[in-house]
């Protein structure tokens, strides 16, 4: 396995290409999340079950839904309301955002809780995790006006190697730059990203850390040893 991306945030800001919204991508490692396996690489909206997305109004109220199937709806909370969905898989087909009601500034996506990671381009990140095939990096297919910033976080990894720094927990959508300050009711967020999911009976999950005395132990191991010889010696 590669080597962790640089621990500083890499920022890249991607070509308009046909959409009007500009978009600036940063992908920040975060807390690391480890999985035994990456069980699919071409991941439908019914793969992600569990997965945590919240969304965030003017004025900083925020209510969070379950994704389920091919997506998911918030109950309203006073402060709007929102829907979230994916039709098909991941790789090649756009999500969509719709608002009922209220001003959607912010969208957060938790992969974890449903065992999906956020994968991006290889060419992005400088390598790809093992059995996780080229992603896609966010973008957006609505032609919306504006700016978005989208923001990769928590490096997932398998258990055991270094993070390569294709794959995320978490995808951030900072919908503020949006022209009217974010996602309105008359409007519609369709955007790519793709995603893969852990193996059956694996799991995403944050990694253990190891106890701040390890290394301590280690070196009294490796000391004890060499006295050791020194004696036989």
């Amino acid at each position: 396995m590669r080597n962790l991306l640089a621990a500083a945030a890499a920022c890249f800001v991607l070509p308009l290409g046909a959409h009007a919204a500009s978009v600036t991508v940063n992908l920040t490692p975060g807390t690391l999340f480890t999985t035994d396996q990456i069980g699919a690489f071409a991941t439908t909206g019914g793969d992600m079950d569990g997965m945590l997305v919240t969304g965030t109004f003017a004025g900083g109220a925020s209510e969070t839904l379950t994704f389920n199937g091919t997506g998911g709806t918030a109950g309203s909370t006073g402060a709007g309301s929102f829907s979230v969905a994916l039709n098909g898989n991941s790789f090649t087909e756009s999500w969509s955002v719709n608002v009922s009601s209220g001003l959607l500034t912010s969208l957060q996506l938790q992969g974890a809780p449903g065992d999906t990671i956020f994968d991006v381009a290889t060419s992005l990140a400088g390598g790809s995790t093992e059995n996780s095939a080229n992603g896609w990096t966010f973008e957006e297919t609505s032609n919306l006006s504006g700016a978005i910033v989208a923001t990769y976080s928590n490096n997932v990894a398998l258990t055991g190697d270094a993070p390569v720094g294709d794959l995320y927990e978490s995808l951030f959508i900072d919908l503020s730059g949006l022209a009217g300050g974010g996602l309105s009711s008359t409007q519609t967020l369709a955007f790519r990203a793709d995603t893969d999911n852990a193996a059956a009976g694996s799991s995403v999950v944050p990694a253990i850390p190891l106890p701040a005395s390890f290394p301590l132990i280690l070196a009294g191991l490796g000391a004890l040893g060499l006295t050791r010889k020194r004696r036989k010696a």
